[in-house]
């Protein structure tokens, strides 16, 4: 997929980022990728889901005033 379209600051009129066009085909595909994927982490453990959940927290919490900039921007609030 090729086409994106521009993501702009409600207050400002600013563009904050390009992101992907994606319609119908590429939902279901997103659909089918997550429902292919569940198996094998319902087969995982307890703690090895939370050890990757917290790692993804991790990864978060290092980027965290640049994702407030960026939510903040989306919604074009202060």
């Amino acid at each position: 997929m090729s086409a994106t379209f521009d993501v702009q600051n409600p207050a400002t009129g600013a563009r904050v980022d390009s992101v992907p066009n994606a319609g119908v085909a590429e939902a279901r595909a997103a659909a089918r990728r997550s429902i292919d994927a569940f198996p094998g982490w319902r087969d995982r453990t307890a703690y090895e889901r939370s050890k990757i959940l917290r790692g993804w927290n991790d990864l978060i919490l290092q980027d965290e005033a640049r994702l407030a900039r960026l939510m903040t921007d989306e919604m074009g609030k202060p």
